[in-house]
């Protein structure tokens, strides 16, 4: 098991423990940005040889760095690289691309606003990057890949949801935005299957109230279904909508887990 500590955010920067099966601890690593006194832990992931991929931001007022470090199994540093951005920004989104080990790193601006995607090859360095300006107000759900290795980007406006599908090379193959004229749209959670087909999962409503959604678009962005559930309470939807919504899949049938109700639907 490895796990990130954020309690352990000082000037020392951030904790990274590997435990065993015991629960006793194997190693430790620290991570310092010395250009920083607030390094925050955003993510872990790993691969199928052990290694261990670790995301921090680091913030010193004016610019915003995002770190990806990566450490083999027993703690050593591989490699480490980092992108600097002038405004505030925000990780919200990482993707091991199976054992290739490309890394996607999806990245919130405050100003613009807009999406970054970067992704990084497994010697850590930046093959490409995208800016995917959506206006107003775009903030990043969260980003996903299928087995063709293709890349979808979601992402919230102010009154619905924009999804961009990319190729490997970062060339954009559609657009699609959900609409609604009489609700407005935003996600917290997205996910592909490995057919290509998306999941998206949040809240839509209007100054009457708000309710649950769950969307599924195809490979070629043709939406498929949308279903709406409104909870024995509406205040209730509103408060917990901004939880995370995590999808399980069973054979064909997905299992949408929200904050409060268990819904489950036929892919």
């Amino acid at each position: 098991m490895v796990f990130e500590d954020p309690s352990v955010v000082t000037n020392t920067g951030t904790l990274l423990t590997r435990l065993d099966s015991a629960g006793n601890v194997l190693w430790q690593k620290i991570y310092n940005n010395s250009a920083s006194s607030n390094d925050q832990p955003i993510g872990l992931e790993t691969d199928s040889f052990g290694n261990i991929y670790e995301l921090v931001q680091s913030a010193d007022g004016i610019l915003t760095t995002i770190g990806l470090l990566k450490y083999d199994a027993s703690g050593n540093v591989k490699w480490t690289n980092s992108f600097v951005f002038n405004s505030n920004a925000q990780p919200v989104g990482r993707l091991l691309e199976g054992d290739s080990v490309q890394y996607f790193v999806l990245i919130d601006l405050a100003s613009p606003d807009s999406v970054i995607m970067e992704k990084v090859d497994s010697a850590g360095n930046m093959i490409w990057n995208l800016m995917d300006t959506l206006t107003p107000d775009a903030t990043a759900v969260g980003i996903g890949i299928e087995n063709a290795g293709n890349i979808y980007v979601g992402a919230n406006t102010d009154s619905a949801i924009a999804v961009t599908k990319y190729n490997p090379s970062g060339a954009v193959l559609w657009k699609t935005v959900t609409s609604d004229s009489l609700s407005v749209q935003n996600a917290n959670a997205m996910f592909v299957d490995t057919a290509g087909n998306l999941y998206l999962g949040g809240m839509q409503g209007n100054a009457l109230g708000y309710e649950y959604v769950t969307i599924k678009f195809d490979p070629s962005g043709n939406l498929l279904w949308s279903n709406g559930y409104d909870g024995p309470t509406t205040y209730d939807d509103i408060a917990t909508l901004k939880s995370i919504i995590c999808f399980l899949f069973v054979g064909r049938e997905i299992r949408i887990f929200y904050p409060m109700p268990l819904l489950k639907y036929l892919t």
